[in-house]
């Protein structure tokens, strides 16, 4: 592969990655060296990664993620740090 080809092929790959990244705010994705594409949500806990053959799979997946924890914050309560000041009993 030249020089000019690899080029333009990381550059197309790089509009890809700010596409989806622009579409699905709060998620990093990346193209594996296995030519798997890989999406991580950020700042979960604990950790959220999906990943797709192609980009529609990987569409997929980030959407039903995504479906599913509104369908979790609007449901049970999801469990998380909470902070409350205790007060002095005397």
């Amino acid at each position: 592969m030249s020089a000019l080809v690899y080029t333009h092929h990381m550059a197309v790959e790089r509009e890809i990655i700010a596409r989806l990244e622009a579409d699905y705010p709060g998620w990093h994705v990346w193209l594996g060296v296995s030519s798997l594409w890989y999406a991580r949500r950020v700042l979960s806990s604990p950790p959220v990664i999906v990943r797709a053959a192609n980009l529609t799979e990987l569409r997929e997946a980030i959407s039903e993620h995504a479906s599913r924890g509104t369908q979790r914050s609007q449901g049970a309560r999801v469990p998380g740090l909470q902070i409350r000041r205790l007060r002095k009993t005397r």
